[in-house]
C-alpha cells in the first residue's frame, strides 16, 4: 500500500487501487520497490507513506541522519511508475471516503 494525497493523485492521473512501482533517488542511484497499490489518504500534499519493511529496499545504507547515523527513512525522494494495469485493486467507496476524513495531526 502506498498512501497519497488525493489532490496529488489527480494531478498525476493516478487512481485508487492502481498498481505502481516506487523508485527512490539518492546520489545518482535508482532503487525500486515493485507493485504497490495506491490508496487515497488524508496526508500532506507532496508526501507519500508506506509500510516497512516492504519499502526498506528504497533506502541506501549510506543515507543516514547526521547525528544519529540512523537510516534516513523519513525523507526519501521518490517517483512512481504505473505497473501491471490489468491488476488494479478495487476498494469499497465507503472505505475510501473514511480515509479522506481522518484527522491529520498538525504540528504546532
Amino acid at each position: 500500500m502506498l498512501f497519497l494525497n488525493p489532490i496529488d493523485m489527480e494531478a498525476r492521473n493516478l487512481q485508487a487501487g492502481q498498481i505502481v512501482d516506487i523508485y527512490s533517488h539518492f546520489e545518482g542511484e535508482l532503487r525500486k520497490a515493485p507493485r504497490f497499490a495506491i490508496v487515497p489518504y488524508a496526508i500532506a500534499r507532496r508526501s507519500a507513506a508506506a509500510y516497512y519493511p516492504e519499502t526498506n529496499v528504497l533506502i541506501p545504507i549510506r543515507s543516514v541522519a547526521a547525528k544519529s547515523n540512523q537510516p534516513a527513512s523519513k525523507c526519501i525522494r521518490i517517483t512512481l511508475t504505473p505497473a501491471d494495469p490489468d491488476n488494479a485493486l478495487h476498494f469499497p467507496t465507503a472505505d475510501l471516503a473514511r480515509n479522506l476524513h481522518r484527522a491529520v495531526p498538525r504540528v504546532p
